[in-house]
């Protein structure tokens, strides 16, 4: 029974949400037409990329809420906005979106942090393995140039919403503390964006939207849609399969670093297409 709905910018952001979350034990399926899917309710988890990181923000809001109609508006199915990791794209307007799609009873809860990917949230800075992301290599980006490293100014030069910011001493204190300025943030603000440091931070801030009563929208690159998946939909998580099958399509130096390391740690069989 279908029960998440992760709306991406790229094929690449709705692959990695749902593999975070397929590990966790939800049965995922990344959808390219929707319009050929006959039954949505095959999987716990559908995964679909708008590719609107590279167009207008008109078009990019336009597209999302095509897609987002889709699917039902049913308070028992959690809905995710995936976004960059390095929040490029059209982010405020597919807040937006996805929103006025879903009605004035919904709020999005921004959380930028991917801890593993080295991406952590810290007095409303966006680190980048520690450097601040006005610093980074990605905010030279020609097609999505970023010019502030403060989470909440890249959405409010997007979203036509009042962004509220809850900053990770918060985080970091009790839950009950955490969820009385939660509650506080979401009932000032439609959008509210969150400082996490950590997964801990990240697995604090969905089990207090879990509690808070307010219908909440996952806007993050992944951690915090599969924290808030697993506090409403408990799930076993998978044993590791004996064969792992992977489809590499990218060029990167990161992608050829990995499979250097592939190569010297496994025993992979490698097929080159």
């Amino acid at each position: 029974m279908l029960n998440t709905v992760i709306i991406a910018d790229d094929l690449t952001g709705a692959n990695d949400t749902g593999a975070i979350l397929a590990q966790d034990g939800f049965s995922v399926g990344t959808v390219l037409k929707l319009e050929q899917m006959k039954d949505f309710n095959q999987y716990d988890v559908l995964c679909v990329s708008t590719n609107s990181r590279g167009m207008s923000k008109e078009d990019a809001y336009r597209v999302v809420k095509e897609t987002a109609s889709y699917f039902p508006k049913d308070d028992k199915i959690l809905y995710s906005k995936r976004i960059d990791s390095t929040l490029r794209g059209n982010v405020g307007a597919e807040i937006d979106s996805i929103l006025d799609y879903l009605g004035e009873d919904y709020h999005a809860v921004v959380v930028a942090s991917f801890p593993a990917s080295g991406r952590t949230s810290i007095g409303d800075i966006l680190l980048v393995n520690g450097v601040p992301l006005q610093k980074t290599e990605v905010a030279k980006d020609p097609t999505s140039p970023v010019d502030t490293s403060r989470v909440t100014e890249i959405i409010k030069k997007q979203t036509k919403h009042s962004v509220g910011y809850i900053g990770l001493e918060k985080v970091t204190k009790s839950s009950s503390y955490l969820l009385e300025e939660l509650t506080k943030e979401l009932e000032t603000h439609r959008v509210v964006a969150v400082d996490a440091q950590s997964n801990r931070d990240i697995e604090a801030i969905a089990a207090c939207c879990s509690a808070c009563g307010i219908k909440v929208v996952a806007i993050d690159p992944g951690p915090f849609t599969a924290a808030l998946a697993n506090q409403i939909f408990k799930r076993k998580k998978t044993e590791k399969e004996k064969k792992i099958l992977c489809g590499i399509g990218s060029a990167s130096e990161l992608t050829r670093q990995q499979l250097k390391y592939l190569k010297e740690t496994g025993n992979p069989f490698i097929v080159k297409i």
